[in-house]
């Protein structure tokens, strides 16, 4: 007969010891002070689900934000990072311009970035309710990511935004075109050098009709976002979940590894896969070649 584990209470949400174990191991690796319970039931609560459905947040949904956040060496506490389920069941994460650059800051290799702008253009719109107005834009801007390889040399990760196809009409875009553009290259550059898989999105968009038609849908952080706009924050949040697909097991386990910066904490999170993952082929070269590239 096996043991069943153990479950705790976390809100309106049920873990079992494992989960919590998991939790316990982020909380640790990101230094949050938080009691594990409280955190879990408050991402849990910070997961925007359509409405007119069944969907409900699952402990998995809550894992599945840690890990991202953990990723990107965000606290998932502090407002960062956002996540989306759609009318399907799927999940993403969406991080804000401020989140970005946090996660940028606090990867010990990041060495700075830098920005080559295109030309600068006007271009006459018509905004609802305001009539025809002129924006100022750079045609496209490159974003060059910074980062200090283990040999000690210095690599450059490029990412490229261009007007013509990031341009969506929006409020934040007709405010501050060259600003948003600037961000969609810096993160288009950043997941380049890092490997991040998070959205930058400046509205939250969601399928929730049967039909072809999309509707924005109110929700908890789409507020949040309207509320920060106001503030005049920046707030990229623009997601289309219909395609999203979430990461398996492994390629968590694999996006975790290579974004160890030392060798004990390469250990740490090899340690904490579940054991058919740590005799998985893949995940074993992997690991040899880390490994070696710290030296050990």
């Amino acid at each position: 007969m096996g043991t069943s584990l153990q479950t705790i209470q976390c809100g309106n949400l049920t873990l079992d010891s494992t989960q919590l174990d998991e939790v316990n191991n982020y909380k640790s690796l990101l230094a949050i002070s938080s009691d594990p319970r409280l955190m879990v039931s408050t991402i849990a609560e910070q997961i925007a689900l359509p409405k007119d459905t069944d969907q409900q947040v699952t402990p998995n949904d809550v894992l599945t934000v840690i890990r991202t956040a953990y990723s990107m060496r965000l606290d998932p506490m502090l407002g960062g990072i956002w996540a989306f389920k759609d009318k399907n069941g799927k999940l993403a994460c969406g991080v804000t311009k401020k989140g970005w650059q946090q996660a940028l800051h606090a990867q010990p290799s990041y060495c700075g970035l830098d920005f080559i702008h295109g030309e600068l253009k006007e271009k006459k719109i018509q905004v609802r309710g305001q009539g025809a107005t002129t924006i100022t834009y750079f045609t496209f801007v490159t974003c060059i990511v910074k980062k200090k390889m283990p040999d000690g040399s210095v690599a450059e990760f490029k990412g490229t935004a261009y007007f013509d196809e990031e341009f969506s009409g929006k409020d934040t875009w007709i405010q501050r075109p060259k600003r948003m553009l600037e961000t969609r290259a810096m993160t288009i550059a950043s997941a380049n050098a890092f490997g991040w898989g998070a959205y930058d999105v400046d509205e939250l968009e969601i399928e929730t009709t049967e039909t072809t038609k999309k509707t924005k849908r109110t929700s908890k952080v789409a507020e949040k976002a309207e509320k920060a706009i106001e503030a005049n924050q920046e707030v990229e949040v623009e997601a289309e979940l219909e395609e999203v697909n979430e990461p398996t097991e492994k390629e968590l386990l694999i996006e975790k590894m290579k974004g160890a910066m030392t060798h004990q904490e390469l250990v740490n999170i090899f340690k904490s896969a579940p054991e058919e993952l740590r005799k998985d082929n893949d995940i074993i070269e992997l690991g040899k070649a880390l490994t070696q590239s710290f030296g050990d």
